[in-house]
């Protein structure tokens, strides 16, 4: 329980900081370096599960999701991605002993799945091509990612290293189990 709330927080305080660029309708938003933490050193079915959440409570209205519209605006297919993107990221990192080099190919992969399934989205929300879906919905988030995807998998190996990716929080009694 704790990975799912605390996930779903991770992923909320992310979307909290919007910043809209110029020739995009998608803000840069801390959301993907949210879920490259989760993906890369969480527990797999309960970050997955915290991403799931996140998307439900948005649906819902809670004001978590970044752009208008939400689930059905020009994010739409960014946030469809997240449980697909941290599940790959999961599944290709899991395991013990994981090296930094699997991390970071598990990060470009969940990143990939994000920017893929976000460009096609836009090209069906705005009946547009696939060059102009890049330009406004991946090429400008590239330079961040450049930057979150090699920080996270950093964080993501000592969290690894130190057991703390198995942590949870026992609800009845507060103590870790």
């Amino acid at each position: 329980m704790f990975w799912v709330i605390g996930g779903c927080g991770l992923i909320a305080l992310g979307a909290s900081v919007r910043i809209y660029l110029p020739g995009t309708v998608v803000p840069l938003t801390l959301q993907s370096l949210a879920l490259l933490l989760l993906g890369l050193s969480g527990p797999l079915v309960p970050v997955v599960a915290a991403t799931l959440f996140y998307v439900a409570l948005g649906v819902v209205g809670l004001p978590f999701f970044a752009g208008p519209g939400g689930l059905f605006g020009e994010t739409g297919g960014y946030l469809l991605s997240f449980a697909p993107a941290v599940w790959l990221m999961g599944w290709m990192s899991g395991g013990s002993g994981v090296s930094y080099v699997r991390l970071l190919f598990a990060g470009l992969a969940g990143m990939g799945l994000v920017f893929i399934v976000g460009s096609a989205w836009l090209v069906l929300v705005y009946n547009s091509d696939l060059t102009l879906a890049f330009s406004a919905g991946v090429a400008p988030f590239l330079a961040k990612a450049a930057l979150e995807v090699p920080l996270a998998a950093g964080i993501a190996r000592q969290v690894r290293s130190r057991g703390l990716s198995r942590v949870e929080i026992d609800g009845m009694n507060g103590e870790m189990a």
